[in-house]
């Protein structure tokens, strides 16, 4: 918030530890975002960035020098923070930076600023200027309104929704209102001054904590989906198999279950070594990915086994999409995996009764369905239906 001056008056001891301690608050949350930079979080820098600024604009005040450059120094750094934290809003929520724009409004409120202040030296045609700019910019960062979903994010919305507010009410009322009648000179032992000092601290402490936070969750879903996660091909594993799955027996939604796993891997492995068999397993991945429709919850178990879910998907529908993939992936070209062969697969298919209370049961159907497939020579899809085992035609569609 921008300390600046007004009408009326305030403790100056009061307004004093104000001063201090608001820069030293932005200085710490400024230092916090850099090491959060320097981590690995490429975001954290604007906000730095702005908390730093913040901080130079109140520790400007402190040098005894003209109190008319003092002023337009310490406003062009509140402008430039206060579109950063904008900024920083807008980029975490993926919107544009509009970066022109916010530069031109930036230049045309310090430019007011300056005529206030070096023509007028009027102070409440300084604080019209920039308090009025400040809310202007930082209101930017309320058009990523509709993407804030998370409670953090809301709170972060809200925190900079009253930060506007609180700007623009001043600009009316310290600025047209009640405008101070004081030059530029008598910045602080005002009540202005006191007021935006004690509310930028408090709004620089909820701010900086509230951005913090969404740092802290969005940490957390990475390490949840890192834990979800098959590092190799980048499917879920069993772990998150079981969490995607697991809603839909108890919402009576069932599905079709495929079990997939590659033919002679080990093979593959002992001939061409390792890294190509990790190429065919990332590979088969990818197939499995574009084949599939997007409802599919796909997943590797381990190994060369992967197992796909098709939610509310008859048999049929499974039996159709496991010809697919088995097709795909016998005319898929290995060559650039360093493999000079066909890669094959064989596809267990089973359907969910709605009357089981895990996937597990229509697992075992399906596993049972892929290995008989493998005794019946491999490149093949087998249904589980009914108890009964029954291949897929290789014509099937």
């Amino acid at each position: 918030m921008r300390a600046s001056a007004g009408v009326g008056g305030c403790p100056m001891e009061t307004q004093d530890n104000f001063a201090i301690l608001a820069p030293l608050i932005q200085l710490s949350f400024a230092a916090v975002f850099y090491w959060l930079q320097r981590t690995g979080i490429a975001s954290a820098w604007r906000w730095g960035l702005a908390y730093g600024l913040s901080a130079l604009a109140a520790l400007l005040y402190l040098p005894p020098f003209d109190p008319a450059i003092q002023t337009v120094l310490s406003d062009a750094c509140y402008l430039v923070a206060y579109s950063m934290f904008a900024e920083a809003i807008l980029a975490r929520h993926n919107q544009p930076l509009r970066r022109m724009v916010r530069t031109i409004v930036l230049l045309a409120f310090l430019g007011l600023d300056l005529i206030a202040v070096m023509v007028f030296d009027s102070l409440a045609l300084s604080v019209l200027a920039i308090d009025t700019g400040v809310g202007v910019l930082l209101g930017f960062g309320l058009l990523a309104w509709r993407q804030m979903r998370s409670s953090v994010d809301i709170t972060l919305g809200l925190c900079a929704l009253l930060s506007v507010a609180i700007n623009l009410l001043s600009a009316i009322t310290y600025g047209l209102v009640f405008p101070a009648q004081v030059e530029v000179a008598q910045v602080f032992g005002t009540e202005y001054a006191y007021v935006m000092q004690l509310t930028g601290s408090v709004f620089g402490i909820w701010f900086g904590l509230s951005a913090l936070a969404t740092y802290s969750l969005d940490a957390m879903a990475r390490y949840r989906e890192a834990a979800d996660r098959d590092p190799l091909s980048g499917l879920l594993n069993r772990r998150g198999f079981d969490v995607l799955t697991k809603p839909l027996i108890k919402q009576g939604l069932g599905g079709a279950l495929l079990t997939v796993d590659i033919d002679h891997f080990k093979q593959i492995n002992d001939r061409y070594g390792h890294d190509a068999g990790d190429l065919v397993l990332i590979g088969l991945a990818d197939i499995l990915r574009s084949t599939l429709p997007e409802k599919a919850i796909i997943a590797r178990f381990g190994g060369e086994e992967f197992v796909v879910v098709l939610p509310q998907a008859p048999l049929s529908e499974g039996g159709a999409l496991a010809h697919a993939i088995r097709v795909t992936c016998a005319g898929h070209d290995w060559r650039p995996a360093g493999i000079d062969r066909q890669v094959t697969v064989c596809v267990g298919v089973a359907e969910a009764n709605l009357d089981e209370e895990t996937w597990r049961p229509a697992f075992n159907r399906a596993d049972t369905a892929l290995y008989a497939a493998k005794e019946a020579g491999r490149n093949q899809v087998m249904f589980a239906r009914n108890d009964r085992l029954q291949p897929i035609s290789r014509s099937a569609a």
